[in-house]
């Protein structure tokens, strides 16, 4: 089902806000007009608060990008800005994003991100590190060459409290020669929307390790929804090697003490990597394939009836006994909870923002907007937790789902100049025709 919302009566308010006070700095290559011509000089001279808009372009700076402030950099979009970050000795962070108090929010949207330093290129893309305040990262990738280097993940975040990866791609990059793993999440609380995230394929040679998994969890909470998450391929050493070895496949998600909550939703797929190969003297040495989830005795794993599994196949193509395994608890619901997506992340005034919807047949949509976040709030008997202010959430139009489960919200943007550098975060509350209800995960939209 299809639905247009009127959205200019409803943006109103919003850009009389205080925060739609805060000012805007520019970034663009020489010759633009723009303020900067380097990101890092302009995070340094924006105050708490601003926004930091960046021109289509590629940016090449040996001082990363560090944010420890409340902020929105923005730029054109990931297929049309990058960054990356130079080095002469180690592989450079791009973009960290440390220290931020409760009530303090950073946004970063629209930008591909990449480190080269000489001898090859590092994995490493982004750093959360101790937020109490909210992080959004929304429509990045990992950008340029395949890197040749390791590290503990792709995208790393480590104690903070409420992290929302929406519309982002990252992938150390096929037959990288690496294990990294493409999202290490250690004591935080993270929400994974309508993303891609692989893991890296399993290093050759005379030792060689398994597939990484795509995200690895340690003390953690991690919603999923609405997004593949694939675990890297695992190989085989040389046939000299003093203990030859084939390896296995990496799981598409690693728990340790953690709750995992896994929702289906157009485009879920959740598939573990395939297992190595090696003939050893006639003898054949065989790699398992990746599983979809496993999960220790301390963690707890929550799925929907939607979600998709599909393990890895082993190194002669046998998929394994299990999809699913682990000692801790695993729940599953029975029908599909309330998703919501983007079509696209960013969208030009005067253009349409288009909202897919997901949840059970029949159910009804109540979607809104909003600028400010706040700590998660659960209510009980829901699925979900509200995470937009409530008393600054607009509503948008109500819509119900189809025959697929899925319902699709047309929201034009007014055509007001105005609005650019403008974001915000959009749920949708599904009640199913059972009269149970549950809260989306956020999605991120900007006006650019």
């Amino acid at each position: 089902m299809t639905h247009r919302s009127h959205l200019l009566a409803l943006l109103a308010p919003v850009l009389l806000a205080p925060a739609a006070l805060a000012g805007t700095v520019t970034v663009g290559p020489l010759g633009s007009g723009a303020t900067y011509v380097d990101i890092a000089d302009a995070i340094a001279a924006a105050l708490p608060g601003d926004t930091v808009l960046v021109a289509a372009g590629d940016y090449d700076d040996t001082t990363p990008l560090v944010i420890d402030k409340p902020l929105t950099l923005l730029g054109a979009g990931s297929s049309l800005t990058s960054f990356r970050a130079q080095g002469a000795v180690a592989a450079p962070l791009p973009l960290k994003i440390v220290g931020l108090q409760a009530g303090q929010e950073v946004r970063v949207a629209g930008l591909s991100l990449s480190s080269q330093l000489i001898g090859g290129y590092g994995a490493l893309s982004v750093v959360v590190q101790d937020c109490d305040g909210p992080v959004v990262l929304a429509d990045l990738v990992r950008g340029g060459p395949t890197p040749t280097l390791a590290s503990p993940g792709m995208v790393q975040v480590h104690g903070s409290a409420q992290v929302l990866i929406d519309g982002c791609s990252f992938d150390p990059g096929d037959s990288s020669g690496m294990t990294t793993p493409g999202l290490l999440v250690v004591n935080s609380k993270l929400y994974v929307n309508n993303s891609t995230v692989t893991g890296g394929d399993a290093i050759s040679g005379l030792n060689p390790f398994n597939g990484a998994p795509a995200l690895l969890a340690s003390g953690s909470e991690v919603r999923v929804s609405r997004s593949q998450l694939r675990g890297g391929n695992g190989t085989n050493s040389s046939s000299f090697a003093f203990f030859p070895a084939a390896t296995s496949g990496g799981n598409a998600i690693s728990a340790t003490d953690s709750l995992v909550f896994v929702r289906g939703g157009a485009g879920n797929l959740l598939f573990g990597g395939t297992g190595g190969y090696l003939l050893n003297g006639g003898a054949p040495l065989v790699g398992a394939g990746g599983v979809a989830i496993e999960f220790d005795a301390s963690s707890l794993i929550s799925t929907t009836s939607d979600a998709n599994y599909l393990a890895g196949l082993s190194g002669t193509g046998a998929l394994p006994p299990v999809w699913i395994k682990g000692t801790g608890g695993w729940f599953q619901a029975p029908r599909p909870l309330a998703t919501v997506e983007l079509a696209t992340a960013l969208v030009a005034p005067g253009s349409t923002a288009q909202l897919n919807l997901g949840g059970e047949v029949g159910s009804t949509f109540f979607t809104y907007f909003g600028k400010a976040q706040v700590p998660p709030v659960s209510v009980p008997g829901v699925f979900g937790e509200i995470l937009l202010s409530p008393s600054a959430a607009l509503p948008m139009a109500t819509v119900s789902a189809g025959a697929l489960s899925e319902a699709t919200l047309m929201a034009p943007v007014p055509n007001v100049a105005s609005l650019v550098g403008k974001t915000f975060l959009i749920q949708t509350i599904a009640l199913e025709p059972s009269g149970e209800v549950s809260f989306s995960a956020p999605a991120f939209i900007g006006v650019r």
